[in-house]
């Protein structure tokens, strides 16, 4: 390994082998088509899905594989009271949740569940 890609003492080694090297260059494929274009895209891999309401994801493991259904619920109360916050206008909707959170604004039509 190259000494610019060593790491400091007492950081855990980096793995040099086929296998990650492999994992590495899929990764890198994809952050490669990101950075060209906005997209992650690879010539040897499979078409990556927007996230959208099938829940798309690309797994990496020993091959890339697109998906869909990632972490099922994981993100659908944050993304409903976003949407509140949006639709009500007047409270910060890009961050604050948990104990610091302003009140949340009533429901609103367009904050379905069916959305998310």
């Amino acid at each position: 390994m190259p000494a610019c890609w060593q790491t400091p003492s007492f950081w855990p080694a980096i793995p040099d082998t086929a296998a990650e090297r492999h994992f590495s260059g899929q990764m890198l494929d994809y952050w490669t088509g990101f950075a060209r274009n906005g997209t992650p895209i690879s010539a040897n891999g499979p078409a990556r899905q927007p996230f959208g309401t099938a829940s798309a994801f690309m797994h990496f493991g020993v091959t890339p594989s697109a998906s869909s259904g990632f972490m099922p619920g994981m993100y659908a109360l944050h993304e409903q009271v976003m949407c509140r916050r949006r639709a009500e206008g007047s409270q910060s909707w890009t961050w604050r949740t948990g104990s610091s959170a302003p009140v949340l604004p009533a429901p609103n039509p367009a904050c379905t569940a069916e959305r998310f």
